[in-house]
């Protein structure tokens, strides 16, 4: 009988469960059709269209078939409300993106209804139609997605514990809350930046915004700056606002009645700032004392409840504590990119380690093979493998190579007569060498790729420039056998 009951129950909630969803995807398709009469009309733009109502028209189909998957007749309710979430738990982070929009989705609303006369009328319209607001319209998906984890919960608890279905309900029941959990934080960085948006707006300072910086805690506050400041004397004590964000805190303020601007008095990152209590009077106020070393400023302030000084305090030192775990990964972060730039330069510091290293290097290297000018059947290493050949007295060449590939830089190695190693970092490079010297050059971000080329004492060898003097067939054929 207990267990009886208990399915008995389960049933109850998943009728609500169906007829909840049946009526929400009738309110969806109420707010497809006021998109379809505004599109109809075509008075926004495609990024008001979105500003507005995001994606809702993703999130009626979705629930369309959630709805379709639940109605069916052929298995156990609760088995059925098993599978349906389960299989289309994932599909429901499509409401991140509305839920997030939706946190500045009636503001634009209002105010482009203010703007656009023949859109207001046109929403106008559609309310007196439905009998709902546009505003009502537009936050009932974000009502529905907390609902269903409490309605699976409940549907949870009333089964027994060995019901076929419990398994797969409580797989379904955790999936939903996952993805209610990511919309959620989706949410809470959306009503961040729009904090900070408006804050900034405030205090007319667009650099307040960054991608990693929200708006954790505001307050209005007595302030006074005190004589041990760098600038200026003792202050006026004077109502103003505290901002305390994920890194920064702000104090400044207003410059009218209505308190929408304000004037930035002090400012500081909270891995340079402190915030100290200085006393508890009778009344309850609190006086704290807000040091900033940026600008070496210290102000004292005044708070009128010591429950509100207490939640500044803890969510001060949360924030200090996240903001230095932060630095800290950081500089870990650092530390490790400049490790692995040391191990990738060259062994050595000095000019005849990387000589040498460069010499062991080119040693190594595969010899490619041309044909020998004076004796073409006999193939000639073009590796710098041994010194050159020719004496002092033979006519010596000038060699032109240009750097091409990878960088608008490159390096230019080689070795003469004296094996003497040039190094320069430009486009191209000369170097006059004996005859039968031998030289390589690298591009600067392709360390694998060489470019050897032999030079005669007969000839010039020119490589990615024009030059006045007749370069022979020989050496125009070596040069384009060794490039490749």
């Amino acid at each position: 009988k207990k267990q009886a009951r208990g399915t008995m129950m389960a049933e109850q909630v998943f009728k609500e469960l169906l007829a909840t969803e049946t009526a929400y995807v009738s309110d969806l398709r109420v707010l497809t059709e006021l998109l379809a009469e505004v599109r109809a009309v075509g008075v926004l733009t495609k990024e008001q269209e979105l500003s507005v109502f995001s994606n809702c028209e993703t999130i009626r189909q979705i629930n369309e078939e959630l709805l379709r998957a639940l109605s069916v007749q052929a298995m156990d309710v609760t088995t059925c409300a098993a599978a349906a979430f389960e299989v289309l738990a994932p599909y429901l982070r499509a409401y991140s993106e509305y839920c997030s929009n939706f946190v500045m989705a009636q503001e634009r609303l209002e105010r482009l209804r203010a703007e656009l006369s023949v859109f207001d009328a046109t929403v106008r319209s559609v309310e007196m139609a439905t009998g709902q607001t546009a505003g009502s319209m537009l936050i009932k998906p974000v009502q529905r997605l907390c609902k269903y984890p409490l309605l699976l919960a409940e549907l949870l608890s009333k089964l027994p514990a060995g019901h076929a279905s419990h398994d797969g309900l409580e797989r379904a029941l955790g999936a939903v809350k996952d993805t209610a959990t990511q919309v959620n934080e989706r949410v809470r960085q959306a009503e961040g930046r729009a904090r900070m948006m408006g804050l900034a707006e405030a205090l007319g300072q667009s650099e307040l915004v960054t991608p990693q910086r929200t708006l954790l805690l505001q307050l209005d506050v007595e302030a006074q700056k005190l004589a041990s400041s760098t600038y200026g004397s003792l202050g006026v004590r004077q109502d103003q606002r505290l901002w305390l964000c994920s890194d920064v805190v702000l104090l400044g303020r207003p410059t009218g009645r209505t308190w929408l601007s304000f004037t930035l008095s002090q400012q500081g990152s909270l891995a340079h700032s402190k915030l100290e209590q200085e006393a508890i009077f009778a009344n309850g106020a609190v006086a704290l004392k807000l040091t900033t070393k940026e600008n070496s400023t210290v102000s004292t302030i005044w708070i009128k409840q010591q429950s509100e000084a207490d939640g500044l305090l803890r969510a001060w030192k949360e924030a200090a504590a996240q903001q230095a775990a932060v630095l800290r990964a950081n500089k870990e972060r650092a530390k490790g990119a400049l490790a692995a730039l040391e191990q990738r330069k060259l062994p050595g510091r000095d000019a005849e380690r990387r000589r040498q290293h460069m010499r062991q290097r080119h040693m190594s290297h595969t010899p490619n093979e041309n044909v020998d000018e004076a004796n073409p059947g006999k193939p000639a290493s073009l590796c710098a493998s041994s010194t050159p050949k020719g004496s002092q007295e033979d006519l010596l060449n000038e060699l032109k190579l240009k750097v091409s590939g990878a960088g608008a830089t490159g390096s230019f190695v080689g070795e003469d007569s004296g094996s003497q190693e040039l190094s320069q970092d430009a486009t191209s490079s000369r170097k006059r060498c004996g005859s039968d010297g031998h030289f390589s050059i690298r591009a600067a971000r392709s360390w694998g790729s060489r470019l050897q080329v032999r030079c005669t004492s007969a000839s010039r060898v020119v490589v990615g420039s024009t030059t006045s003097e007749t370069t022979s067939q020989t050496t125009s054929q070596t040069t384009s056998q060794t490039t490749s």
